[in-house]
């Protein structure tokens, strides 16, 4: 079963952090103002504050609204409705904050840092032309207000009298502050426009990367599917050969001939198995989706035992199958978790010695099934089980045992395929634990 899992546009995002910034800033303003008015703090107009602070959170909600709205509808192609919705919150952000400096001081009034945060935040957010005409836009609103005030044509609420009466008596000191506000403004539109440039070229830069590393990636895979399926071919034919010979189904063979034979024999067959590996690990890789299907967990348990119980009695081992009261069932490819499982299985065989004992176990915990494979083998180096899943690493201690260093890689990505987990803990000289979890379909 093939599942599309669809993530929040980007600038969906990015406008509902705005909205979710504002409530906060809401309450912040809501708290300020009640203080002021509490503790009689002169100088502000009241009522033009508190209705600011009351108009805020109402178009938070208009806002909150339209965006949800337009997530729902807009699909793939959220970037241009998204990117109206954060300009006209930055635009609307620029009247209520001009109107709440006016009503409490206006230039007097240290909030004013506010107009350079919603600069920066367009820098971010919106295209260098759009963030400039915003910066603009917020110089604009507060020059008038400013001029305005000081030609007397609105009235001017003050909450500082020294710095009222220094720049009514020194328009110069007026001057100054203003340029330096308007310097500001766009000296921190800039900054973050280029920042916000540099980051969007080096993100492109690496998607391009990234698509041509996978495509790269997908040829290298395809060739080397190609290469080891028709080496497993070639082999399968020599595997026979030897076979017959080693069995003299044809003609006898002395005991001299006979060695060389069987040595011959066990090395194909150590070939033929990592020419397997190296193809199922391949095929996993390519395959970009797969189809799954209820399966009994019971069932894969014992088709596992049935397939590695001839190899435990050859080392003289002892399996023992520990299966779940009841049935369990997941949603997997049957054959991928037999492969996982049985690899597991047939490691903690391959790595005990003569008259070990090697035990699964099945049973559910919190809502998965847990399959226990665990040994009294050679263990695992603590140094070497961070690196145990990856392709053609052997431990320090497996050299003298034929391996091809691909089968843990392969339950691993198995594994991963089918959103499960798996853990590993060992002890040198007393064995290892493999622990794989899957959820309950």
């Amino acid at each position: 079963m093939v599942k599309k899992v669809l993530y929040p546009d980007k600038y969906i995002v990015q406008a509902i952090r705005l909205i979710r910034i504002r409530w906060l800033v809401s309450v912040l303003l809501a708290a300020a103002a009640g203080l002021a008015w509490y503790f009689h703090f002169t100088g502000p107009q009241y009522t033009g504050v508190f209705a600011v602070t009351v108009l805020l959170p109402l178009l938070n909600v208009i806002y909150c609204q339209w965006i949800r709205q337009k997530g729902k509808s807009c699909g793939e192609k959220c970037e241009r409705p998204a990117k109206i919705n954060i300009v006209v919150q930055i635009t609307s952000d620029f009247v209520l904050l001009t109107a709440l400096l006016h009503f409490s001081g206006g230039i007097e009034n240290p909030v004013i840092v506010f107009y350079i945060f919603h600069v920066i935040l367009s820098g971010i957010y919106l295209k260098p032309r759009n963030a400039y005409f915003i910066t603009l836009l917020a110089v604009s609103l507060f020059l008038l207000m400013v001029i305005l005030e000081y030609s007397r044509v609105i009235p001017h609420y003050s909450i500082n009298e020294y710095l009222n009466l220094l720049i009514s008596h020194q328009p110069v000191y007026l001057f100054i502050a203003l340029a330096l506000f308007t310097l500001t403004a766009f000296a921190a539109a800039f900054i973050a426009v280029t920042l916000s440039q540099q980051l969007r070229n080096t993100q492109r830069l690496l998607e391009e990367s990234n698509l041509q590393l996978l495509e790269k990636d997908k040829i290298k895979d395809e060739f080397v599917q190609r290469v080891t399926h028709d080496i497993k071919g070639g082999l399968s034919v020599v595997l026979t050969s030897l076979s017959i010979v080693d069995r003299q189904i044809l003609a006898p063979v002395d005991v001299k001939n006979a060695d060389f034979v069987k040595k011959a024999l066990n090395r194909t067959r150590a070939m033929s198995g990592f020419v397997s590996e190296l193809l199922a690990l391949t095929r996993m890789r390519l395959a970009n989706q797969f189809i799954t299907q209820k399966v009994n967990v019971n069932d894969i348990i014992q088709s596992v035992f049935q397939a590695n119980e001839p190899f435990a009695e050859s080392k003289k081992t002892e399996l023992v199958i520990h299966p779940p009261e009841g049935d369990f069932y997941i949603d997997a490819v049957k054959v991928s978790i037999e492969e996982a499982v049985g690899n597991l299985v047939q490691n903690a065989i391959k790595y005990s010695p003569e008259g070990s004992r090697v035990e699964v176990t099945v049973r559910t915990v919190s809502g998965k099934v847990m399959i226990e494979i665990r040994d009294n083998g050679y263990g695992i180096p603590e140094n070497d089980i961070p690196h145990i899943f990856e392709e053609f690493y052997r431990a320090g201690n497996s050299k003298g045992i034929e391996g091809t260093g691909l089968g843990l890689s392969l339950v691993k990505a198995i594994i991963d395929r089918h959103k499960g987990n798996i853990t590993v803990s060992s002890t040198p000289g007393k064995g290892t634990v493999f622990t794989v979890f899957f959820k309950l379909a």
